[in-house]
């Protein structure tokens, strides 16, 4: 008898046992799959800084950039010798941007947009206040005539396009090929016979009812005008880009791979090249 129960213990044991080891091989089999899933959300900024002349190294400086929609801030560590700089772990997204300096802080014009599982790059050189050595890449762009509306440039980013209208429900469906919009966004309308911007009071992706999309969706969204199908679809920015408010100058875009600096809206009929972010 004793050696009966000495053994249905031994077996019990051994089960337990069993039992922990398939969990923990079961927790570090699917460590790495969730670590990856973890990191093809976040993308990387890094580059190089450089004084006014666009060729020296800015040693020391740290660049800050903000989300645009929850207002979460990342900082690089100090730039080294060669004005290089890096942020990981970025959530995807469109960013506002600035530079702090030894000497002052500098505001990044455009809005920096980074992609999920990639490293956006970018050169950036700083220009004081008052210093026309050094062109913005976008000054001279016109603003958005939306109706009887007059936006700034650099208060709208390329959103998508519409790929359909139902004059029925009245809604349109816009493919969005960069960043994202969610409820309580602007969106303007641009196009050969429709010029209007609109309040995002609804947003349905596939028949369902959802708060944001995101770039490679196709949402529908109720509209009070007519669209056609090819119109272009901007987001207006709800506040100024900028990241600080008493900046001691600019930084202006030297060099950046493709997907990397959303530029400001162009109006003209060939407006093909509508961002820098677009592929």
């Amino acid at each position: 008898m004793y050696e009966q129960r000495k053994f249905a213990m031994l077996k019990v044991a051994r089960s337990k046992y069993i039992a922990v080891a398939l969990i923990i091989s079961f927790i570090i089999f699917c460590s790495p799959h969730l670590s990856l899933a973890q990191a093809v959300t976040q993308g990387s900024l890094s580059g190089f800084i450089y004084a006014e002349d666009g060729v020296t190294p800015l040693e020391g400086a740290v660049v800050k950039i903000r989300n645009i929609v929850d207002g979460t801030i990342y900082e690089s560590t100090k730039s080294d010798s060669e004005g290089a700089f890096k942020i990981e772990g970025i959530k995807e997204g469109l960013y506002s941007a600035g530079i702090s300096t030894a000497v002052g802080d500098f505001n990044f014009e455009n809005l920096i947009g980074v992609k999920a599982g990639e490293t956006a790059k970018v050169s950036l050189a700083l220009v004081p206040s008052g210093d026309q050595t050094v062109a913005f890449p976008e000054e001279q762009a016109p603003p958005i005539q939306a109706g009887s509306e007059v936006i700034a440039p650099t208060e709208a980013v390329f959103l998508g396009k519409v790929v359909n209208y139902n004059p029925e429900t009245q809604e349109v469906s816009i493919y969005i090929e960069e960043g994202m919009m969610q409820l309580g966004d602007k969106l303007i309308f641009r196009g050969t016979e429709t010029d209007f911007t609109q309040n995002v009071k609804s947003i349905r992706v596939e028949l369902v009812n959802v708060e944001k999309a995101i770039a490679g969706q196709t949402p529908d969204v109720k509209v009070g005008e007519s669209a056609e199908v090819g119109d272009f679809v901007y987001l207006r920015l709800k506040r100024r880009a900028f990241f600080f408010f008493t900046p001691i100058g600019m930084a202006t875009v030297l060099a950046a791979t493709a997907g990397v600096v959303y530029g400001v809206v162009k109006l003209t009929e060939e407006e093909e090249e509508v961002s820098a972010f677009k592929k």
